[in-house]
Formats: C-alpha cells, sequence, structure tokens
C-alpha cells in the first residue's frame, strides 16, 4: 500500500493487481482495502483468485507462479512496461539469511532490484526502506493496510529469520547488513563475467570448460532453480558421463563425442505452406527455401500433398527410403551431430504428417524424381 500510494504521487501511470489466495479469514479485508484505495483515486484494478487444487506441490511456490503468470497477463493485454513490487530491506536481509541457513547455490544474495520474470520487467524500489518506515508511512499519510497474521508465526523459515534475526539487528546494522551483501553480490557479478569471458564460444573439451574459474557461479546465473547440490551432480555427469544435457534458463549445455557444448535453448518453429503459391524461395529461420540445391534437398511433390510443413526435428520422426523406414535420429547419431543441431534441423511434411524431406538425407520414396518443385537447404 505504501508503495502503490508512493508511486501515484509520482504522476506515473498506474494499475493496481490483487491476487487472493483465500488462504486466511483477512483475505478479502485486504483484497477491499486494495480495491477502495483504487477506487477512491481511480486506479484501475484487477483481481485474480488463487485455485491450489490446480497446482501440486509447495503452496509458497504454485502462489507466485500464479501471481508472476497474472502480472504478465495484464502487463500483455495493457501495453504496460513494467511491474512494480513492494519487496523491502527486511524481505532482502530475511532472504539473503534464507540463502545462507540453507547453503542455497544462488549467482546473487538477496533480491535484485530489476530483472525479468517470463518476459515482464520486475522492479522493486523499495529495497532501502526497512518494513517499520513503510508501515510510519502509511499511518502518516492515512493509508490503510493490512498485516497477514500468518507472518507472526513462526512455521515458515522465514518468518523464523525474521522474528530471531532481522527484528533484532537496529537500522544501522541492517544497513550495514545491506552494504555488505551488495558489495559480495559485485564481486559476485565479476567472477560470473569473468567465467562468461572465459566460456566465450560453443564447444569446449571437457577438461578446458571443468577448469572455468567459478563455474558453479556461472551455472547458478544459468541454472536458477538449482541447488549447490544439484549443479555439482550436473557438474560431475559433465566429467564422468559420455553424454548429458540439460536446459537452462537461457542455455543448453551438452555433453556429447568428448566435448561441452553451450548453445541457445532450442527454440520450436513451424511454416505451414497451404498450396505452391504460398512458398517462396527465401530464408526462414534456420533453412531457406531455394530453387536450387543437391539432390539430397530437393522434393517434388503434387498439390494433394498440401498443406506442406516445415519445422523442426522431433524425436521419434521418421523417413521412409528406399531401404525402409528408418528413424531420423539414426542418421544424426552416425553424423556425430550436437544435439541442439538435431533439435533445430528442419524436417519436411505432407498433408498426412508423414515425412518427406530430411535436407541433407534426401526424400522419401513417394517423392523421389530428378526434376524437383523446390530444395529445403540447412543453414
Amino acid at each position: 500500500m505504501a508503495l502503490l500510494d508512493m508511486s501515484r504521487k509520482q504522476g506515473v501511470y498506474l494499475e493496481a493487481a490483487h491476487m487472493n489466495y483465500h488462504h486466511r479469514d483477512t483475505a478479502n479485508r485486504d483484497e477491499n482495502i486494495v480495491r477502495n484505495y483504487c477506487r477512491k483515486h481511480k486506479i484501475r484494478f484487477h483481481k485474480a483468485d488463487f485455485h491450489d487444487e490446480e497446482y501440486k506441490g509447495n503452496f509458497q511456490n504454485n502462489a507466485r507462479i500464479a501471481r508472476y503468470a497474472f502480472f504478465k497477463e495484464i502487463c500483455n493485454k495493457n501495453s504496460l512496461d513494467e511491474v512494480l513490487v513492494a519487496h523491502n530491506l527486511d524481505d532482502f536481509l530475511e532472504t539473503y539469511l534464507m540463502q545462507k541457513e540453507k547453503n542455497i547455490g544462488v549467482s546473487y544474495l538477496g533480491i535484485k532490484e530489476r530483472n525479468v520474470i517470463d518476459g515482464v520487467n520486475i522492479y522493486r524500489p523499495l529495497l532501502n526502506y526497512e518494513k517499520k518506515k513503510l508501515e510510519e508511512y502509511c499511518i502518516e499519510n492515512n493509508v490503510r493496510f493490512g498485516i497477514d497474521e500468518t507472518n507472526l508465526l513462526n512455521g515458515y523459515t522465514r518468518n523464523r529469520i525474521r522474528h530471531e534475526t532481522v527484528e533484532k539487528l537496529s537500522s544501522i546494522e541492517k544497513r550495514k547488513l545491506y552494504k555488505d551483501i551488495k558489495n559480495l553480490n559485485k564481486e559476485r557479478e565479476n567472477k560470473i563475467n569473468d567465467a562468461e569471458k572465459y566460456l566465450k564460444g560453443s564447444s569446449f573439451e571437457t577438461d578446458y570448460f571443468l577448469a572455468c574459474p567459478d563455474l558453479v557461479l556461472y551455472m547458478h546465473r544459468h541454472f536458477p532453480d538449482k541447488s549447490e547440490k544439484s549443479v555439482n551432480e550436473m557438474l560431475r555427469q559433465i566429467k564422468e558421463s559420455g553424454h548429458c544435457i540439460f536446459r537452462g534458463k537461457d542455455v543448453l549445455i551438452s555433453k556429447e563425442y568428448g566435448f561441452v557444448n553451450i548453445t541457445d535453448p532450442v527454440k520450436e518453429y513451424e511454416f505451414v505452406f497451404n498450396d505452391p503459391d504460398d512458398i517462396e524461395f527465401r530464408k526462414y529461420g534456420p533453412f531457406k527455401i531455394s530453387s536450387k540445391g543437391t539432390g539430397f534437398e530437393g522434393v517434388t511433390v503434387k498439390k494433394d500433398d498440401f498443406p506442406i510443413t516445415i519445422r523442426n526435428y522431433r524425436p521419434g520422426d521418421r523417413i521412409e527410403m528406399t531401404y525402409g523406414r528408418k528413424g531420423i535420429n539414426r542418421y544424426f547419431i552416425d553424423k556425430k551431430m550436437r544435439y541442439y543441431d538435431r533439435m533445430m534441423y528442419p524436417v519436411v511434411l505432407n498433408v498426412c504428417q508423414n515425412v518427406i524431406l530430411v535436407p541433407g538425407i534426401g526424400c522419401d520414396i513417394k517423392h523421389y524424381s530428378k526434376k524437383h518443385n523446390f530444395f529445403v537447404i540447412k543453414l
């Protein structure tokens, strides 16, 4: 409520989002506090109800997922730039102490002031404010707010740390700890950037990869949902196994044929051509359609083959050649092709969703001829 009032007084355009979890008796009271404030100040109000039965596992994590999905929907529908979140200095310190107590492997200690969650810009402008100062602000400015009574209990780790440690710190002690953590984050950021420079490229010998300075911090940046134990297990597999694949937030790391490969995540693509006139000779993402090419890149199609689909390879795809039906993955293995290159490889399908062409391998038995309509060339 302090953040909402401060932001309104700054004169920026605002819309308010409230998610009601219905997990405590005062949940509807809090919703009404936000709704009434927005009605008074003519701020557009969005509300969602959380349905726990739609999720499995940890409530706190599920609530967070639902909350940020709600925020994303509002931003996309209303062309809004970012989400302001009211995490404060106490929240920052609690998060850091939780990370430390649980030995959670992270690339950033505490809470980031700015980050991106599922494509949405998140900004936390109150990290320099103590919680008690925000409560005082609301009282002084006649802004109604509600207390979540579950925060008064020690049932959650965060609550215990709040009551037993953070609330016992003086303002001076809180700010000193905050400054120390910020300095640690700067050191970590420098180390991670050095690791990024060391691993500049896409393919490395295993020993070279494992010798990367501060490799664990590098992994935590790209695999933020992984614990310290999980990251160490990933590195063990990279060292000892002949083949393994890990999908991170913004990278795909694979160990294949004695090399460690770092690539972008695999992105699905699909182009549909409803009739021959739809086909243009040009580049389409990782491939191009051309009037010229080799015999292993060409295909002859008829009108009853349409619509034609060109998409990336999927596990299980097969093609029928003159010598029998064969899984396309076997060709990739024979060529010692990297996992990323396999998953981005184009295949051509007809109206029956049968694979009729794999560029570089050739077309299926039913579409073979010496007069091809077009050629698909892997870039």
